[in-house]
C-alpha cells in the first residue's frame, strides 16, 4: 500500500509483513541508500509526511549518488544519522577504487579495513568517515597481501580507572574517552592508554585523558588519513 508524501518522489510504504509504515526514497538500492534504510529509517520515517526543510529531496540526491549532496543535508536527525552511521558509504568520491574496503562485522559504522585483493568496493574507509578511528597502514601499503585498518577507540572501566584501546569490536555506546582525575594518571603507549593511580613509566606518555589523541598505531604500522585507495 502506498501513500504520497510531502517529497517529490518519496512514498510512505506499509510493510505487508510487519504492518509498519516506512518512508521509501529514490536511491534506496545503492550502497549509500541501503545503509540509510538500515540505520536511519526511523529518522527518515519521522519526516516523511511533514518535511518543510526539504531534507528528503537532498537525501534522495545523496542516496542516489553518494556525493557531496550528503554534506548538504539540512540540520536534522537524518543528517546526524547519515554522518554518524553511514558516512563511509555516503561521501563524495573521485576516481576509481583500487581497494576492497569493508566495515567491521562486529562494529559497523565504527571501524573498517581495506585490502588490495578481491573486487574493489566504494566504502570510504578513512578518519573523515569513521571519526572515532585511527587508520594504521603497514609498510608498503597499498600492496599485495597487506591490510590497512581503521580501528575505533573503545574505553572500558576498571577497578583502578579505565583502559582505552584501538579495536574493531565495540558498540556505538562504548565510551571513546576517559579523563584523568586528581587521583589518577592517564598513560599511553602505542594503541593502549590507561588511567590509573600508578604513575606513567618507561616509554609511556602522560595525557589529560585517554582518547583518540592519546592512542597511536601499533608497531609495524604508520598512521594514515585513509585506508581507501583510488586512482
Amino acid at each position: 500500500m502506498l501513500f504520497a508524501s510531502g517529497a517529490a518522489s518519496c512514498v510512505l510504504l506499509v510493510s505487508p509483513t510487519s504492518g509498519g509504515a516506512h518512508c521509501g526514497f529514490r536511491g534506496a538500492d545503492t550502497a549509500c541508500g541501503a545503509c540509510l534504510k538500515e540505520r536511519c529509517q526511523s529518522a527518515i520515517d519521522a519526516i516523511c509526511l511533514d518535511d518543510p526543510a526539504g531534507v528528503l529531496t537532498v537525501l534522495e540526491q545523496c542516496a542516489a549518488a553518494g556525493d557531496d549532496a550528503c554534506a548538504r543535508l539540512p540540520s536534522s536527525p537524518v543528517a546526524t544519522c547519515t554522518t554518524t552511521s553511514c558516512a563511509g558509504f555516503c561521501s563524495p568520491k573521485s576516481g576509481t577504487s583500487t581497494t576492497r574496503c569493508e566495515e567491521s562485522f562486529l562494529a559497523p559504522g565504527l571501524a573498517c579495513s581495506c585490502q588490495t585483493e578481491g573486487a574493489a568496493t566504494e566504502l570510504d574507509c578513512a578518519t573523515r568517515t569513521f571519526p572515532r578511528a585511527r587508520c594504521c597502514a603497514p609498510a608498503g601499503w597499498p600492496g599485495a597481501a597487506l591490510r590497512c585498518a581503521c580501528d575505533a577507540v573503545a574505553c572500558v572501566s576498571t577497578t583502578a580507572g579505565c583502559i582505552c584501546t584501538l579495536t574493531d569490536n565495540l558498540v556505538s555506546d562504548t565510551s571513546a574517552e576517559c579523563k584523568r582525575t586528581p587521583e589518577t594518571h592517564c598513560c599511553a603507549i602505542e594503541e593502549r592508554c590507561e588511567c590509573r593511580q600508578r604513575a606513567c613509566s618507561g616509554a609511556e606518555k602522560e595525557y589529560d585523558a585517554c582518547n583518540a589523541a592519546a592512542l597511536h598505531c601499533p608497531p609495524g604500522t604508520t598512521e594514515v588519513a585513509s585506508c581507501s585507495s583510488r586512482r
